[in-house]
């Protein structure tokens, strides 16, 4: 086919909060600052009593949608809250004290040009502290893997992976229900859900460092 008739790829990234003050004007930035144009940004939010609020209403850019929930949801039902949005065909969660890196969009964007049957995607990235200071780069992920290699991997502790740099079809991500909530505080249900959507194709991952996840 011909690349130049492929329409470009859009993403939702959802960055599910609650009392996220210390880092979600950071967290906003960094999405903000993509290269990438064809994105728009959710915070949902539930039940903050810090400045969350006020700070993501300081933003004031059309790219960002506030989401609030009055009363403090759990984990579990705050995320299940993303299946109710109105998402663009690809989707990403990100932590609301994660930073995306100014490429990560774009370097996505490659990877689905470049394997469009693929049905999860993702990038290298950088272990964060508190400050923003890298910890370490993640342990190496391969390129093309299936569901069962990369439980193998992550079984046996080889492969580090996190709610933060998956990118999905938010059609197969509602299709599946989101992340399992029989998880309680969705304690692994990361894992299980990128294994699910794996399996449905296949995995690729970008050797490029797309993020930084604050451990």
């Amino acid at each position: 086919g011909n690349c130049q008739d492929m329409p470009y790829p859009e993403f939702s990234i959802v960055i599910p909060t609650r009392n996220g003050q210390r880092y979600i004007a950071e967290t906003l930035y960094s999405a903000l600052a993509q290269t990438y144009p064809h994105f728009t940004i959710f915070v949902l939010e539930s039940g903050s009593d810090d400045q969350t609020v006020d700070i993501v209403q300081s933003f004031e850019s059309e790219r960002v949608q506030l989401i609030s929930h009055p009363d403090p949801l759990g984990i579990e039902a705050n995320w299940a809250r993303i299946l109710d949005l109105e998402l663009h065909e690809y989707m990403t969660i990100l932590g609301h004290d994660d930073v995306l890196y100014p490429d990560f969009l774009s370097i996505t964007a490659e990877l689905i040009t470049s394997y469009p049957d693929a049905s999860l995607y993702q990038t290298h990235f950088d272990l964060i502290d508190s400050n923003g200071d890298i910890i370490r780069h993640c342990k190496p992920i391969p390129l093309l893997q299936s569901a069962n290699e990369f439980l193998v991997k992550r079984h046996h502790f080889a492969q580090d992976s996190f709610a933060t740099g998956y990118v999905m079809r938010s059609a197969d991500y509602k299709a599946m229900g989101g992340l399992p909530t029989q998880f309680p505080k969705l304690i692994g249900a990361d894992d299980l859900a990128w294994y699910q959507l794996s399996s449905l194709a296949y995995k690729v991952c970008s050797p490029h460092a797309g993020f930084g996840y604050r451990y």
